[in-house]
């Protein structure tokens, strides 16, 4: 396998932007997904570290509950 080049990346990325506009979650995916992120065992979640994804994953998941849980866009952070 090859390196791509950063031609090749911004393709790739352009790609993905578009594909993503397109995607659509139902209600039980968001659901099934927020209860998927508190599965996440011990193992799982070092693995998520090493790869420098943990911040990724607390992120994804904050985003979730404001949608899952309404209540939480009327906390507003002091």
């Amino acid at each position: 396998m090859t390196t791509p080049t950063k031609k090749e990346m911004k393709k790739y990325k352009d790609y993905l932007k578009r594909e993503a506009k397109k995607f659509k979650l139902t209600s039980e995916d968001l659901s099934n997904l927020y209860d998927f992120i508190y599965m996440i065992d011990d193992i799982t979640f070092d693995t998520l570290k090493l790869n420098k994804m943990d911040k990724w994953l607390f992120n994804l998941q904050h985003r979730i509950e404001k949608v899952i849980i309404p209540e939480l866009k009327a906390v507003k952070k002091i």
